[in-house]
């Protein structure tokens, strides 16, 4: 088991096209047995939060070794959870 940084993008179609917080970003931790299963279970919490909130459009998702994420001093702020957790969306922070 690893931990895993997933990141997702969305859009959100109610903001201006020029407004800087029209696509923005979400990272959690993931502990998972590989990076698909980190990623997968990423993805499958941020298409939940689509199905709830259809003007946050999923735009994309990407993972990496915890370890390798560079130039984080504080991961404090980034919330950590297991492939699988079913975790409410203010755990995670979006």
């Amino acid at each position: 088991m690893a931990t895993y940084t997933y990141c997702v993008w969305f859009e959100n179609r109610l903001v201006p096209y020029h407004d800087q917080d029209r696509e923005w970003c979400a990272c959690i931790n993931i502990d998972a047995a590989t990076s698909s299963e980190a990623q997968g279970w990423g993805d499958t919490l941020a298409l939940a939060r689509f199905e709830r909130i259809p003007s946050d459009i999923f735009v994309h998702s990407e993972v990496q070794l915890k370890a390798a994420v560079p130039n984080i001093a504080d991961w404090s702020s980034v919330p950590n959870i297991s492939a699988g957790d079913q975790v409410s969306e203010e755990l995670i922070g979006w």
